[in-house]
């Protein structure tokens, strides 16, 4: 949460007009056009319904040149003696709109075109709701809720491919959980690190190792039997490694790690996130 968005806030919530001092004249029906003078010069004009002489019911209020607020549009009531802006919404100079239900505020449109609605704290920080994120970013939205400092608490983030995390977060990254794939895969984190079973582990990888380690064996065991018999003892292992690199077959194994790792090598070169591995966000409201 920045502080030009905490400014806003306090702007939105702490503006008011004071009862006594609208000049209103009628235009037609029940429709005035009204304005307030302000003693640093600036004015505050009204167009809608009233009551008493007084901004109230359905209508606009704009601001002056020097204001940050441009118009206030919708229902007008009185609050603590002043008029309030109870449903409707707030436009600000910089893009930026507000949106209140019953006199508070309950959902923010950044120029950004990020938005959240939901509820706020007393100090202007989200506190439970839906943050939508802009065109530009990866991740779609976040519903669930945050601590009091702004950082994200504990719910769904959704991604743009699909892909979902549900749980808990520690300092806007994810803490314990579960990410899901939009292949249906899904994997657990815990304390902030990919938990993985044993099936995780058994890639094409591991059991291409596997493979190698058994043919090496069978290898292995063929020469111990030949050379016990021929000699009456057993090649050590750095021979026996080395002779079986030299067969065909051990050839060929070479030649597919080599273009594992040149695989490896070109892919973790074009891409920046690693193939499988859950994206994580940090503070990018």
């Amino acid at each position: 949460m920045n502080k030009k968005f905490l400014i806003l806030f306090f702007l939105l919530f702490s503006f008011h007009a004071e009862s006594n001092s609208w000049n209103c004249n009628k235009i037609q029906g029940d429709v005035y056009n009204c304005n307030q003078k302000y003693s640093d010069g600036s004015i505050v004009t009204y167009k809608g319904q009233t009551k008493n002489e007084v901004p109230y019911g359905n209508g606009v209020l704009k601001f002056g040149q020097n204001a940050s607020t441009d118009k206030m549009v919708g229902d007008f009531g009185k609050k603590d003696g002043n008029v309030w802006l109870m449903n409707g919404q707030t436009f600000f100079k910089d893009g930026t709109i507000t949106k209140r239900l019953n006199g508070k505020v309950i959902g923010i449109k950044h120029p950004n075109s990020t938005s959240f609605f939901g509820e706020f704290f007393n100090n202007g920080v989200y506190k439970k709701g839906t943050f939508t994120f802009n065109k530009a970013s990866q991740f779609d939205k976040f519903t669930g809720s945050f601590y009091e400092n702004g950082s994200y608490k504990d719910g769904i983030v959704y991604l743009k491919n699909g892909d979902k995390y549900k749980g808990t977060f520690k300092n806007n990254s994810y803490l314990n959980g579960n990410f899901y794939y939009n292949n249906g895969k899904v994997i657990k984190i815990s304390n902030g690190k990919i938990k993985k079973s044993l099936t995780d582990n058994l890639n094409i990888y591991t059991i291409f190792l596997i493979i190698i380690i058994f043919i090496f064996l069978f290898y292995k065991f063929k020469d111990d039997k030949y050379e016990k018999k021929r000699t009456g003892k057993k090649l050590n292992f750095g021979t026996q490694l080395s002779q079986f690199m030299n067969t065909p077959i051990g050839t060929w194994i070479m030649i597919i790690i080599i273009g594992f790792l040149l695989f490896k090598l070109f892919n973790w070169a074009v891409t920046d996130l690693e193939p499988g591995k859950p994206r994580f966000f940090g503070d990018v409201q």
